[in-house]
């Protein structure tokens, strides 16, 4: 078993898609179908249902998958330790585990900086402590109210406001909204990613209007999705699960933007060290990804109008 076929493995449950997981690392579909077919031998069970149509997660699958993110986990924080022998502009990227960005893709191919990114993706508290200790340069990362004092001693750069939406099953009551309030989500079982961001947003609907109903919390987005695409939940989650779910593309879970009756502040922001922020080659880095994140940002807004 090795670290890139498991990668392979974890890109193909992502997007439910040989094909979109081929664009994505660049490698043929031939190549990843035989790479998980040695991996799926060598484990002795089947991971994936394969169709014409889909691919489907088995339940032995589901399990292993959580795994071997693990194992990809602790494989990238190995590669991450920095070294005194790393090149001067080498700079280490850390994304919040769970969070889908488009202009990570872009950043990576980028023609001047491509080449000098290493990129990781951990949980928020310890992309902030190992900005601290120096492992890493440049988080991107969720900030609100729970947080705030995590990162009152490093440089935050705002990027975008969080916008939530609540994903139901096409054939749901709620379905037709076009928007969902929070008294709404009352009486509902809701299925939630387990993330602390989250659970933060989960505890302040409960403090400031209505007890509401989580079913239960999970890492896994798949079996998330399906308790949803089945009516035995509905969820709540960021405009990035948007980007990702297959079954928003063919029309089978519905998005809805989620409207809170209470302020709250929260966005996305870049955290660096104070003492980076006056390197010219981190700026032009931030620049960049401001940039990025802007056209991202203009691409869903047309999209949204389009629907």
């Amino acid at each position: 078993m090795h670290v890139d076929q498991i990668k392979y493995l974890l890109t193909v449950a992502k997007y439910l898609s040989f094909s979109k997981a081929s664009d994505a690392l660049f490698i043929s579909q031939s190549a990843i179908s035989q790479s998980i077919s040695k991996l799926e031998k060598e484990l002795g069970f089947t991971l994936f249902v394969r169709s014409t149509k889909k691919v489907v997660i088995t339940e032995k699958g589901l399990y292993a998958i959580e795994i071997m993110k693990k194992i990809v986990a602790l494989n990238d924080e190995l590669l991450s330790i920095h070294t005194s022998d790393e090149a001067t502009h080498t700079v280490r990227l850390s994304v919040v585990k769970g969070l889908y960005l488009p202009f990570i893709s872009d950043l990576l191919n980028d023609t001047k900086f491509g080449s000098t990114m290493k990129f990781t993706e951990k949980d928020t508290a310890s992309i902030i402590d190992d900005i601290k200790m120096g492992i890493t340069d440049i988080g991107v990362i969720p900030i609100y109210e729970e947080n705030n004092d995590m990162v009152n001693t490093l440089q935050v750069l705002p990027l975008i406001d969080i916008k939530l939406y609540v994903f139901v099953s096409a054939d749901s009551h709620l379905a037709s909204k076009q928007h969902i309030t929070s008294q709404d989500l009352a009486n509902e079982n809701i299925a939630m990613y387990d993330g602390p961001y989250l659970k933060w947003l989960v505890r302040l609907i409960k403090q400031h209007t209505t007890d509401i109903d989580i079913l239960f919390y999970s890492t896994n987005q798949e079996f998330i999705r399906n308790f949803v695409l089945n009516k035995r939940a509905i969820s709540i989650d960021t405009i990035a699960e948007n980007a990702i779910n297959p079954y928003i593309t063919s029309k089978e879970i519905i998005s809805i933007p989620l409207l809170l009756d209470f302020s709250h502040s929260s966005f996305l922001g870049l955290v660096t060290r104070n003492e980076d922020q006056n390197n010219p080659f981190f700026k032009e880095i931030l620049k960049l990804i401001e940039s990025l994140v802007t056209l991202d940002q203009d691409k869903q807004e047309l999209v949204d109008s389009l629907r």
